[in-house]
Formats: C-alpha cells, sequence, structure tokens
C-alpha cells in the first residue's frame, strides 16, 4: 500500500521540480524588479545601502535667459523593467588644452523616471570650486537610490575647465581668479535658478512631470559647495568681519582661496549692485524654498559672522574631516555651535582630510594616471569606509527632515551612533 503513495510523491515532485524549471527566467526577472541593498563595503551601515529604487540620471544644457547657461545632471528615481545593471562611465571635459577622464558610476544613463512612486524631495547640490556634480557622483546617486531627485550644476566661472584653462597662462589665471571671487555671489544665486527649473520640468508642460516635490528642498554641497549652501539657505554675509580677517591671516585666506575676493572687490559690488564702500554686509543670497541644509567640510565659513550663523534655524547637517588642512575642523565646530537650528548634526571622521565627498581613484584611473590621485584617496582612511559612513548619515538625515521618516530619525539619535573614529553630535534627535 505504500507503494502508490511513493511514485505519486515522486510524480509530484518531478512535477514541482518541471515547474519551477519553467519560471525561472520569470523568477529571475522578478528578483531584479529592485536593487540590491548592498553598500561599498560588506559592513556598510543601514543607511549606506542600496536604497529601494533604481537610478537614473540625464543631463541638459538649460537656457533660462540668464547669459550663465546652466548645464544641469539629475539623478532621480527609475524604471529598470529588464533589471539592468547600474552602470555608467561619466566623462569629464577639461577643455582644449587637456586630455578629458572619466569616473565610472552606479545609473542607468537616460532611464525612465518612476513616476508612479512620485513626487519626490528635492536636491540641489553645488559642487566645490573647479569640480564638476559628477566628481561626487558616488553619493548623489545614492541619494536618489532612497528617493530623492538630485539636481547639479558646475557653476559657470568655477567648473573644471575653468579651473584647468587658469594652469594655461597668468591671463587665464586671472580670468578664474577673478571669476572665483563673483562665485561667491552667483553660486547661491545658481541655487535659486535651479529650483526654478526644477519647478519648470515638474509641471504639467514639463519633461518631468509628477517628478519633483518642489516643496521639500534641501541644499548641499562640499567645501566651496559648502558655503553656497549656506548662502543660499539665508546666512547672511558680513564682507568687512571676512576683510579683517583676511589682512590678520593672509596665509590661510590665501589657502583657502579668499584672497581673490578683496582684490576683485570693485568687480564684486558691481554685481551685487552696491557701492564698493558699503560693501560691509551684502545683500541676502537666500531662497526661502529651502528647508534644510547638508555642508560637507565647508570652505569659506570666514564669510559669515555669529550673528549670521545665529540667523540660520533651518534643520543641518555638517560633515567635517579631523585632519582636514583647507577647512579646519575647530572651524567647523564652530559653525555647528553658533547655529541656531533645533535640528543639528556634526559628524567628524577623525583623522580624515578634505576629499570627502569625492570620486575614489578605483573610479576614475583616468585621474590618477594624470597624477591626480591626491583627489580621489585619503593617506589614512579606506575612502569606501568614508563613502558609506557619508552615505549613511546624509540619507538617515534627508529621510528624516523631507520625509518625516522615524526610523532615520532614531539612527540619528547620539546614543544609536557608535562607528569608530567618528566623533558626533547632535541636537534634536
Amino acid at each position: 500500500m505504500l507503494y502508490p503513495y511513493r511514485t505519486w510523491g515522486r510524480a509530484a515532485l518531478l512535477f514541482a521540480l518541471f515547474v519551477c524549471l519553467a519560471l525561472l527566467p520569470i523568477l529571475t526577472v522578478q528578483s531584479q524588479t529592485a536593487p540590491e541593498p548592498v553598500g561599498l563595503r560588506p559592513d556598510a551601515p543601514p543607511y549606506a545601502l542600496h536604497g529601494p529604487y533604481w537610478v537614473g540620471t540625464r543631463q541638459q544644457t538649460i537656457e533660462d535667459g540668464s547669459d550663465r547657461a546652466l548645464t544641469i545632471r539629475l539623478w532621480y528615481p527609475a524604471l529598470n523593467a529588464g533589471g539592468q545593471a547600474e552602470s555608467i562611465s561619466y566623462t569629464i571635459d577639461h577643455g582644449p588644452n587637456f586630455p578629458p577622464a572619466t569616473i565610472a558610476g552606479r545609473a542607468l544613463a537616460d532611464a525612465e523616471p518612476n513616476i508612479a512612486q512620485g513626487p519626490y524631495p528635492l536636491i540641489v547640490y553645488s559642487p566645490g570650486s573647479g569640480a564638476m556634480p559628477e566628481h561626487h557622483a558616488y553619493m548623489l546617486e545614492h541619494l536618489a537610490s532612497y528617493g530623492f531627485v538630485v539636481i547639479a550644476a558646475g557653476h559657470p566661472g568655477t567648473t573644471t575647465v575653468d579651473f584647468m584653462q587658469s594652469f594655461v597662462g597668468e591671463e587665464e589665471a586671472a580670468i578664474y581668479f577673478r571669476n572665483d571671487a563673483l562665485a561667491y555671489i552667483y553660486r547661491p544665486l545658481d541655487v535659486g535658478r535651479e529650483i526654478t527649473i526644477a519647478e519648470r520640468l515638474t509641471t504639467e508642460q514639463g519633461a518631468l512631470t509628477g517628478l519633483i516635490d518642489v516643496s521639500h528642498v534641501v541644499v548641499m554641497g562640499p567645501s566651496f559647495g559648502g558655503y553656497t549652501a549656506l548662502a543660499a539657505a539665508g546666512v547672511p554675509i558680513n564682507y568687512a568681519v571676512f576683510k579683517t580677517w583676511c589682512a590678520a591671516n593672509p596665509s590661510a585666506c590665501e589657502l583657502e582661496g579668499m584672497n581673490w575676493v578683496s582684490q576683485y572687490e570693485a568687480d564684486v559690488a558691481a554685481v551685487l549692485g552696491v557701492d564698493p564702500a558699503q560693501m560691509d554686509r551684502w545683500p541676502s543670497l537666500g531662497d526661502p524654498r529651502i528647508d534644510a541644509v547638508v555642508a560637507i567640510v565647508p570652505g569659506s565659513m570666514t564669510m559669515f559672522d555669529d550673528e549670521g550663523f545665529a540667523a540660520l534655524t533651518l534643520p543641518t547637517l555638517l560633515i567635517a574631516g579631523g585632519a582636514d588642512e583647507s577647512v579646519p575642523r575647530d572651524r567647523v565646530d564652530h559653525v555647528y555651535a553658533a547655529i541656531s537650528s533645533p535640528i543639528k548634526g556634526e559628524i567628524v571622521l577623525e583623522n580624515f582630510g578634505h576629499m570627502i565627498a569625492n570620486f575614489t581613484c578605483d573610479a576614475s584611473p583616468d585621474y590618477v594616471a594624470m597624477g591626480f590621485s591626491a583627489f580621489c584617496m585619503d593617506s589614512v582612511w579606506d575612502t569606501y569606509r568614508a563613502h558609506d559612513l557619508a552615505n549613511h548619515f546624509t540619507t538617515a538625515f534627508l529621510l528624516d527632515v523631507l520625509k518625516g521618516d522615524e526610523a532615520a530619525h532614531a539612527a540619528l539619535a547620539p546614543d544609536s551612533v557608535s562607528f569608530p573614529s567618528i566623533t558626533y553630535e547632535a541636537e534634536g534627535f
């Protein structure tokens, strides 16, 4: 009596195996409908793991009536029905006198946006001086994977092409230094233009209808982009205090590339539309549409004073390198203490230098071959570990302040943060 049942059991097993084999292509496709939640290293903290969205990217030049046309790049949640690998090679133009370089990234070029789950909060990203958004793609791709749209542009006058051209000769260097001085005004204003561009793109007549939630906006950036973020968020510039500091600390002023401002003071005043004798306090460069700030190794903090920092009440995250010679850690500590934001945090990567936001050397052998490895490595840290930590803190912060994510909020509580070689201070979590 047992034999028939055994025969039926074997038949059922064979039938089930046949069905599974027949469905294998379908199951494989289904398994690829969401990206794998992995970080850059196996020990990546939770919010450094790839988010639930595929990442798309596209680039376009915006003519909006300004003589400073912006070439913007967007990173956004995308569709990926075929389960393609997120892989892209960004090309960085260095102008006519230098070869281009490529940087490997993780995104789908020109992928169809995932409109169905939108709209998504907006991140306006300002790269460092002489840099392009693609230099910092690792973080911007990561943020898009968590349901944010990133819009970023190379600021005309201080792009990589402009920077490289400054090495051609004295005349070209003078042009760059003047542009760098004027960028203290133009960069924060560019942020406002980018928000307006995003508003236009996401309207019913726009190319990205329904993709962007322009009622929730954060501005962020590293180095000069950190200055840009704070100025765009409304921290006022005290030019008189800056001039006094620069005169008293000429070496530091030159090291931080700020001595150009006073050299081109008349040009700066003309762009501001004020008398050079009345530049002690600049008109506000802030945009009221901004809801939060992330400043990474923020440079040029001596353009602000304590009264100006105290005016900042938006949620703010600061990231510093403990061994940063360009932006001393104590200066970032001072900003954290001086701002009035009830929700704020400061992360210090002890013994790290200035290049927290930059690409890795593995991602761009071209830059290594050109002798620029100092821009993509650190003398102490494994850069992948630093990137995982920067992704973790930034992602959790933005999920909390822009999306009200309770788990992300809890992850930023001081009692929840314990990483080797990380100093963390926070309020409001």
